[in-house]
């Protein structure tokens, strides 16, 4: 089990090591909603970036629930247009996915 992430510092190291050949180091956060307490929070954001390999924009919704006890959040749960992912990851507009029409079956 790995120990928890404590601080603010710690959460953004741990970010950059995962994303930095993802995305980057441009992006921002837009916070939309967000609701917690010193056991759960959650958040809905809009989060942008550039891709490193293609160098197009990213843009997507997100949703984040933490939980968290004595010894730090223990539980992270997060939501996420994966469709639009799929789409900016390929180059296609986003929403691009569902206006593809699917190959006849002809039986």
């Amino acid at each position: 089990m790995m120990a928890p992430i404590d601080g603010k510092d710690a959460v953004v190291a741990f970010n950059e090591l995962i994303w930095r050949d993802v995305y980057q180091p441009d992006c921002t956060i837009e916070i939309l909603d967000e609701v917690g307490d010193d056991n759960s929070s959650a958040v809905r954001f809009i989060y942008r970036a550039t891709f490193v390999r293609s160098g197009t924009a990213y843009e997507n919704e997100y949703s984040l629930f933490a939980r968290s006890g004595r010894d730090g959040i223990f539980a992270v749960f997060e939501g996420l247009d994966t469709a639009a992912l799929l789409d900016a990851m390929t180059g296609r507009p986003i929403g691009s996915s569902f206006s593809q029409t699917q190959p006849s079956s002809d039986v």
